[in-house]
């Protein structure tokens, strides 16, 4: 082919001519390439979407003025030939530097309709004669194009044999295995050949141009024929591609198009992220073929191909590094920075060379002002303006940088602390494609309205729309590079071909700030990690890189940065930032918007108040340790992943969003850890992160109490220490003992002030001292890590400098265990004297349902009514009598009365299921046994004089003997016994 090739270096030796022949679908054939390795792997057939869409060709219009053919806006200002060739139609509201709208090249119709399943409200939007309109690079804009989204053609084949389109449709830019592509099939093996077809008309004013075909992104290995003659082949499922097309364009207006897609899904070795032919509770639905949009646009012979932008939030000096097709001796390209419409900065380079342009009273863009420059590009040859564009830049700055002696990742030269969420950009309807661009917007701005400043892109690279609106809105993105397999030479190539396509195609955002070469273990194996870490490094300077997140840390990149589900902590810092890139996730599968169909009502309050405590604590290991960033998963269900604050569907928020929105800023105090149990994965990476206590298994002094006490020739070993086999335990020093005391010391740069908490796991009696004051009585044994209300007086033995924690761990029975950390808010204590009516009734109100459980819900009133009411006399084993009962729930609520301020210590002693609640907060909780043993659980809690609210519940689901439940206390001047009946009421 003659003219240039726009498709990229490691793809260009086979983007060739074949010659041409005739137009598909009568006789060309575009078959794999002979280099292909498709192995293995099949899906299960489906049907095609059935419906009428008669589609029309989109209006043209808007600004006029005359035009010699340039194709090109001169000074920012439009120039179109009356809206039929170059003109576009009039501006676009929502994206880019005010980009034409699209240019009418025939809107081809057909039978569609969306697929069977669950959807987003956007889907009611998507309407095949005008699907994602807006204009797919805002990055640089011009004002004349047309886009080729729609229903195409589409056909699947075996190797070797030539499609035979029909008049089955499939709506692009979804992808073929998605509802909205009117297909919703898996359907494709790894070696067969997805085709797509349609026709265009060409404007006559495009003739004195070249025309450049570009697509968004195709997975996985594609190939692309103009009349006939391959223009184009392309290996790459999340990178775009171009082409100039024009000496394949025929002399007549109509044009043929056709695209053959092969992917092998999770049967190849290439970059696929967590896409699976058959899905897991880890992966998700595969997706082949066209996922983002296609369109086409005339330039100059000698035009702007792209522009990099490095701006200095502080000088204000702006590098602009051009990229211009055609011969660049002799040209001049000026870069012309806009604020807000008018000019504040020019400057120009010669014969396509890097410059600089300064802005002067720069104005930084960061999350809380997210401000952009607009740019507009003019380039000249000979005195003569040839081409223009529109772009525009964000002044930041990301580096790492020492505060306060850790190191911790700046944003503009000041310390960052990213408060994030994890999204794994899948659409039930779309899978990844969004249904609209209002859609894809409306989950950024979701986002921003929690009071998140970073969003995770997990396991995919995103849309350029996507990274747009995260830099007008303002969020921060950590880029997961989408993962594949690199055990072998031919694999390793291809990745490391692709990550340096990804980087190069979404760099010069300023909303990108890191990326994650590798997330857990996922394609791992064989990588060079550190090499791939210099090669991205290599390729931007305005981005950080992350080598591996979690257990194949191995010390390269600028981050370290240690998932930890469920739990909240932190790495030890060392020369690298910290984050703790994916904490927190419980599930929650509410009726009517989940993928499978199942679920329950939401409890948005339970589960408001769960994200609030952890999102907290999160906060406040960017207080100590001095984590810089922290990230919650996540935004959305996926599938099967139940585990997101809002439904797959977009249609439930989980969680108040004002609530989270305040949990995630000032608005709310964080909770802030001394220092921090052991409780992250046991790996023999994260060893250094443990805490490190003295013990000894021979009974002390009872002085071992005091900060004085000699310990030197106790025995030091990292937390947890025991035996237990309990799935909560983080066992790194294995040690049977009956009774065992242990010490350590932590450092304070000033004396802290607020409520106490222990965070502990236990087996069994436990007392914790800190620097002599009993913290917490911890009564019986966990099987995971708590919250327990530590003492006043602890509290204010806290000092300046180095403290104190002793433990002794009393074991009678069964396994063995002890570990503790200790976390400090300067909240005021949830659990004061709540408001009991002027007058109550003896005993404890109960509640009898008939339900079969297999674990306690949130809230076992919600949506259930009791088969019996009454009120439980008996305090000790409570009324009513508990038989034998393979299906039953029992509610106790009402107040408990306590006449001396102080901890005090609850415990629920039974052989099924229990929890028992002061105010909000759980204080002791059995998880489900075999109905045959008995199980002790314990907790304490500080309380104020007076009543508060008491709710206990419980559960049986099994026939293996008569049912046990006690409730019982302790606390100040009380032994360990029941509840006396004078102090319940209800």
């Amino acid at each position: 082919m003659s003219g240039r090739s726009l498709v990229p270096a490691r793809h260009r030796s086979r983007a060739v001519a074949l010659g041409m022949c005739v137009a598909l679908p009568l006789g060309c054939s575009l078959l794999a390439p002979p280099d292909s390795d498709f192995i293995g792997g099949s899906k299960t057939g489906g049907s095609a979407g059935s419906g009428a869409s008669a589609g029309v060709g989109v209006a043209a219009g808007g600004n006029t003025g005359a035009n010699a053919g340039m194709g090109s806006s001169m000074a920012g200002q439009l120039m179109s030939d009356g809206g039929v060739g170059l003109g576009g139609a009039g501006e676009e509201d929502t994206g880019g530097n005010h980009p034409g709208k699209p240019v009418p090249v025939g809107t081809p119709t057909g039978n569609w309709a969306a697929g069977a399943g669950l959807k987003t409200r956007f889907a009611a939007d998507v309407d095949p004669a005008k699907t994602h309109q807006e204009y797919p690079r805002p990055r640089l804009t011009r004002h004349v194009w047309a886009t080729l989204n729609g229903l195409w053609d589409y056909a699947i084949t075996s190797p070797g044999t030539l499609p035979a389109f029909t008049d089955a449709k499939l709506l692009v830019p979804f992808p073929l295995e998605s509802q909205l592509s009117g297909v919703q099939g898996a359907l494709i093996k790894a070696e067969d050949l997805l085709w797509y077809h349609r026709k265009f008309s060409l404007p006559a004013a495009w003739r004195t141009q070249r025309v450049l075909l570009h697509l968004g992104a195709v997975d996985w290995d594609s190939g692309v024929l103009v009349n006939g003659t391959e223009v184009a082949s392309h290996q790459g499922g999340y990178d775009g591609f171009s082409a100039d097309i024009t000496e394949q364009l025929a002399a007549a207006d109509e044009q043929d198009i056709a695209i053959r897609v092969t992917d092998p899904a999770d049967s190849g070795t290439q970059p696929r992220g967590k896409q699976a032919r058959v899905s897991t509770a880890a992966t998700f639905t595969s997706v082949s073929g066209i996922w983002q949009s296609v369109w086409i646009e005339p330039v100059p012979a000698l035009s702007i191909e792209d522009a990099g932008f490095d701006g200095d939030p502080v000088t204000g000096v702006v590098m602009v590094t051009p990229q211009l097709s055609g011969a660049a001796k002799g040209t001049t390209l000026r870069a012309i920075v806009l604020d807000n419409g008018a000019e504040v900065a020019r400057a120009e380079g010669k014969d396509g060379a890097a410059f600089e342009v300064t802005v002067p009273s720069p104005k930084p863009w960061d999350p809380d002002s997210p401000f952009l420059y607009d740019v507009t590009l003019e380039l000249e040859q000979a005195g003569v303006l040839v081409d223009t564009a529109d772009s525009y830049v964000g002044l930041r700055k990301v580096a790492l940088g020492v505060d306060a002696g850790v190191t911790k990742v700046l944003l503009n030269d000041a310390p960052f602390v990213g408060v994030g969420v994890l999204a794994q950009g899948y659409w039930p309807d779309g899978l990844y494609t969004p249904p609209t661009d209002a859609a894809l917007k409306a989950d950024l701005m979701l986002v921003k309205s929690m009071g998140f400043n970073t969003i995770r892109v997990h396991q995919k690279l995103e849309s350029e729309r996507f990274y747009y609106w995260a830099d007008q809105l303002g969020l921060i993105v950590w880029q997961d590079v989408p993962a594949g397999i690199n055990t072998t030479d031919a694999a390793r190539t291809t990745f490391s071909d692709e990550l340096a396509a990804m980087v190069n195609a979404r760099k010069a955002h300023p909303s990108l700030a890191v990326w994650s070469l590798f997330t857990a273990d996922l394609g791992l194996k064989g990588a060079d990690v550190p090499k791939l870490v210099d090669s991205v490094k290599a390729l931007t300077k305005t981005q950080l890189v992350i080598g591996a997140s979690g257990v194949g840390d191995d010390g390269s990149g600028d981050i370290r940065d240690r998932p930890d589900s469920g739990a909240v902590t932190s790495p030890v810092p060392d020369k690298r930032a910290v984050a703790l890139g994916q904490y927190g996730s419980f599930v929650r599968a509410i009726q009517g918007h989940t993928y499978g169909g199942t679920g329950a009502a939401a409890q948005p309050a339970v589960d408001t108040d769960r994200y609030v405590g952890l999102a907290r604590r999160a906060r406040g290991l960017a207080v100590r340790p001095g984590l810089s960033t922290s990230i919650y998963r996540q935004l959305t269900d996926v599938e099967g992943e139940l585990d997101g604050l809002v439904t797959y569907d977009r249609a439930i928020n989980k969680v108040v969003a004002k609530s989270v929105s305040d949990a995630n800023t000032i608005a709310t105090t964080a909770i802030v850890p001394l220092i921090q149990a052991s409780e992250f994965e046991v790996k023999p990476e994260y060893l250094k992160d443990a805490q490190i206590f003295w013990y000894t298994t021979t009974a002390p002094a009872a002085t071992f109490i005091d900060s004085a006490f000699n310990d030197t020739a106790w025995t030091a070993a990292p937390a947890g220490i025991g035996d237990t086999a309990d799935a909560g335990a983080r066992t790194r020093t294995k040690l049977a003992f009956n009774e065992i005391w242990l010490r350590t010391t932590f450092t304070l740069d000033k004396k802290p002030t607020g409520r106490l908490i222990v965070r502990a796991m236990y087996d069994e009696d436990t007392q914790v001292f800190v620097n002599g004051m009993l913290a917490t009585d911890l009564y019986g044994y966990t099987t995971k890590y708590g919250d327990y209300t530590g003492s006043e007086l602890a509290a204010q033995a806290l000092v300046k400098g180095t403290n104190t924690i002793a433990v002794h761990t009393l074991n009678t029975n069964g396994g063995r265990y002890s570990d503790v950390g200790l976390w400090i808010t300067s909240d005021d204590p949830v659990n004061r004297v709540e408001d009991a009516p002027p007058a109550t009734a003896p005993g404890l109100a109960y509640s009898d349902y008939d339900l079969a459980l297999t674990a306690l819900p949130a809230d076992i009133a919600l949506g259930n009514i009791a088969r019996a009411t009454g009120t439980a006399t008996s305090v000790g084993t409570y009324a009513p009598a508990l038989v034998v009962d393979n299906a039953r729930a029992l509610r106790w609520h009402g107040y408990v009365e306590v006449l001396q301020e102080g901890i005090y210590t609850f415990f629920v002693d039974t052989d099924d299921g229990a929890r028992l609640k002061i105010g909000t907060q759980t204080v002791a909780e059995s998880t489900r046994n075999d109905g045959t043993n008995v199980t002790k659980r314990s907790g304490s809690i500080a309380l104020a004089l007076g009543k508060h609210e008491l709710t206990i519940d419980y559960f049986a689901n099994d026939d293996k003997g008569a049912n046990v439940f006690n409730v019982g206390w302790s606390g100040p001047g009380i032994g360990q016994q029941s509840i006396p009946a004078a102090n319940l009421s209800h």
